[in-house]
């Protein structure tokens, strides 16, 4: 169905689905006073269609919950990013009074993330204009939600864990396939928390809602059919594996210190470990906040003493642009981030271990890079055997490996070689 330009209210249009009466969520005298209620569900059509059209949605649950539940609700106010030349990003706020209502309801029911936080409070809220602040929490584009979502192959009844409840949209959307009683979702920060409590309320929906580290889970809900996570580990935390019950499906995003992702969906096995593939479809979110990066400042003043002059090197900074490899890379040399620093006319780009002060600094020098390694373990030798062993298994792409937890929470990636059509063999890629 198309879109009316001015989002006028068109006389044909009708509510899909049951009754507003009838429904497990959208209590629709309870949303935002001034909100055309019409347009807003006509624009709801229009995204559910979308999200199928690009191959986003394609379970009749899924879609009748992005068809009902109202994500204006959920998204009063958030940033839009502005484009500039030169300087830090600016954030340019996006409200009923700033935008005008039918362009802010437009832009919400757009396939976009939209930042909600900067720095991890309200401060930025307080002042007028564009903001310059690193965000913190946001709203996912829908497209990628439900395709998560759709990836737990839920059945009614299944009782979830939702890590990452942010504006609690995510939240509606299970609350509507599944039942709010069978959703307990949990985020790292107390405001976020309530305020999305408030607004699920106000939406009509009555999940539990918990203020916590994800990452630890909730308890008090296990055990859990199902867990999914809207923030990216750098590891599968054990807890979600002991809150599970065997068999039990996980979807998360895995990430790592040199910052690629990887969507992962486990199975839960009967002695608490859990294996799965890496899926080719691409998921990213903000790094779960106890795992958050040091600051390169802090590293640059815990670092080894150097190993030597420079000299130079084969393998050139280049490899770390390839998010492929940085992905194989991380798992194998965990703790280890990259980041550049101009210093002078010189740019340099440093490996630094979180914890341990082992190094890398390289720069180019002509037709040369080269290298200076510090610390105890010599890291840029390390990177360079993973990166010989990754070449010389045919540069594989994330999706190509399997993940699997062992017990006492060890993550190794398997890397799956196909022999004929009907069997595989496995073999650890070190």
């Amino acid at each position: 169905m198309g879109l009316d330009p001015d989002c006028h209210r068109p006389a044909h249009l009708e509510c899909p689905g049951r009754p507003a009466a009838e429904r497990s969520g959208v209590v629709t005298t309870e949303a935002p006073s001034g909100v055309d209620e019409v347009c807003a569900r006509q624009m709801r059509d229009q995204l559910a269609d979308q999200l199928a059209a690009n191959g986003d949605l394609n379970t009749t649950g899924w879609r009748d919950a992005v068809r009902r539940v109202p994500r204006h609700v959920f998204l009063p106010r958030f940033y839009a990013r502005q484009e500039t030349d030169r300087g830090p990003t600016a954030w340019v706020p996006v409200t009923r009074e700033t935008a005008g209502n039918d362009a802010w309801l437009t832009k919400v029911y757009e396939n976009t993330t939209w930042t909600t936080q900067l720095d991890g409070n309200d401060a930025s809220w307080d002042r007028a204009g564009p903001q310059v602040g690193n965000p913190t929490s946001s709203s996912t584009l829908p497209g990628l939600l439900v395709m998560m979502l759709e990836h737990l192959d839920v059945t009614d009844g299944d009782r979830l864990l939702l890590v990452g409840t942010g504006t609690g949209y995510s939240t509606a959307l299970a609350s509507e396939r599944l039942g709010s009683s069978q959703v307990f979702s949990v985020d790292v920060d107390p405001i976020l928390a309530d305020r999305a409590r408030n607004r699920l309320r106000q939406a009509g929906y009555t999940p539990t809602v918990v203020a916590g580290d994800g990452l630890a889970g909730h308890e008090s809900g296990a055990p859990y059919d199902r867990v999914i996570a809207f923030c990216s580990p750098t590891s599968i935390p054990a807890a979600w594996l002991t809150q599970a019950r065997p068999g039990a499906l996980l979807v998360a995003s895995v990430t790592g210190a040199l910052g690629s992702y990887g969507l992962v969906k486990l199975t839960v096995n009967e002695n608490g470990t859990a294996s799965g593939r890496i899926l080719p479809d691409m998921a990213s979110f903000m790094l779960a906040r106890s795992q958050a990066n040091p600051q390169p400042a802090d590293l640059k003043d815990r670092m080894g003493p150097t190993q030597g002059a420079p000299q130079p090197t084969r393998l050139t900074p280049a490899v770390l642009e390839d998010p492929a490899f940085r992905f194989t890379a991380q798992y194998a040399l965990p703790q280890v981030m990259y980041f550049t620093v101009a210093e002078g006319d010189v740019t340099y780009t440093y490996l630094s271990h979180h914890t341990d002060g082992s190094w890398v600094r390289l720069h180019h020098d002509g037709d040369d890079w080269l290298l200076e390694q510090g610390g105890h373990r010599a890291l840029w030798n390390e990177l360079t055997a993973v990166h010989d062993t990754w070449q010389a298994h045919g540069r594989p792409a994330p999706h190509r490996y399997d993940l699997r937890v062992d017990e006492g929470g060890v993550q190794r990636l398997v890397l799956e070689t196909r022999l004929d059509s009907s069997s595989w063999q496995s073999a650890p890629l070190r």
